[in-house]
């Protein structure tokens, strides 16, 4: 019992995950301040969505389908809506959840107690990165 006990409280302390910086989750899209959702960025709204692929592939796909031969890509890309003339501008951004994990650190400070090397190292900390598309749509160039 007490055996039982033990190796219980051993999976949960090692399973023990405290974020401290977390990325949101967007379903589809969401239109925000783009302010609110990045410190950065310019107070107008904008349409945000969760890019799956990898960073710079958006701006690849705009530079190719409006021809824009890598010059001003990301700002003043005109397209038409209703037969008029509008611009969007757009910023790729990477939004974090980092954890850190406790009992691992609490693990290697016991073992460097006993004198061995710490073991656990490579697991104290976990990042996973997201990709954020913000577009704002402008009636003039700026």
């Amino acid at each position: 019992m007490k055996l039982g006990v033990t190796i219980l409280g051993i999976i949960f302390l090692f399973s023990s995950c405290i974020p401290y910086k977390i990325a949101p989750q967007i379903e589809e899209y969401k239109v925000v301040r783009a302010k609110k959702f990045y410190k950065r960025l310019p107070r107008d709204y904008g349409f945000v969505f969760e890019d799956p692929k990898n960073a710079n592939e958006f701006y690849s796909y705009v530079n190719v389908k409006y021809e824009r031969n890598h010059k001003d890509v990301d700002r003043n890309v005109p397209f038409i809506i209703d037969g008029e003339e509008v611009f969007f501008s757009f910023h790729e951004i990477e939004r974090t959840t980092e954890t850190i994990n406790l009992a691992p650190i609490f693990a290697d400070v016991i073992l460097e107690e006993k004198e061995f090397p710490p073991i656990f190292e490579n697991v104290y900390y976990f990042r996973k990165g997201n990709w954020y598309v913000v577009l704002t749509v402008l009636d003039e160039k700026c």
